[in-house]
C-alpha cells in the first residue's frame, strides 16, 4: 500500500515539474490591490495605488494611480497609468517578469518598459513586491480570486 502511494506522489511531482513555472504558481491568479507611499517633491508624500489582474493564460492588466498624501493638495491626482501585457512568475526565485504590450497614461512622457519584481507571499491572500531596481515595497491584498 505504501509503495503505491509513493509511486502516486512521484507521478504527481513529475507532472508538476513538466509545467511551466507560471502554471505552477496559481497563487498569483486573480485581482490584487496594492498601495505604497513614497516621498515626493517639496516634502509632499505620494500614495501609489495599484490594481493588478493576473490571468491563468499568462496575461496581466494593471491600473496605477498616484495622489498627493499631504499638504494643501492632499488627495489630488498626480497621474494614472494603465498597462496590459504578459507575465511570467518564478516562485522558486520569487521573481515576477512583466512584459508591457499596451500602455496608456496621463503622463505622456512615461514609456512602457518591461518590469522585473521580487515578490513574496506573506499569506495566501497577501504578498509584497519590490522592483529589482529598487523603489518602495508595495503590499498587495487579494481582492478577488
Amino acid at each position: 500500500m505504501k509503495t503505491i502511494r509513493n509511486k502516486l506522489i512521484y507521478a504527481v511531482a513529475l507532472s508538476l515539474l513538466a509545467l511551466p513555472a507560471d502554471a505552477q504558481d496559481s497563487s498569483l491568479f486573480g485581482i490584487w490591490r496594492g498601495q505604497a507611499m513614497m516621498p515626493g517633491a517639496g516634502g509632499l508624500d505620494v500614495i501609489i495605488s495599484i490594481e493588478q489582474i493576473f490571468r491563468p493564460d499568462g496575461h496581466f492588466s494593471s491600473v496605477t494611480q498616484s495622489n498627493y498624501a499631504n499638504g494643501p493638495t492632499a488627495g489630488r491626482l498626480i497621474g494614472k497609468l494603465q498597462e496590459q501585457g504578459t507575465y511570467q512568475a518564478d516562485p522558486n526565485q520569487g521573481v515576477l517578469s512583466l512584459h508591457v504590450m499596451k500602455h496608456t497614461g496621463s503622463d505622456k512622457t512615461t514609456q512602457p518598459t518591461d518590469e522585473y519584481d521580487h515578490y513574496h507571499f506573506t499569506s495566501p491572500d497577501r504578498f509584497i513586491m519590490q522592483s529589482l531596481d529598487g523603489g518602495p515595497l508595495i503590499a498587495f491584498v487579494r481582492a478577488q480570486q
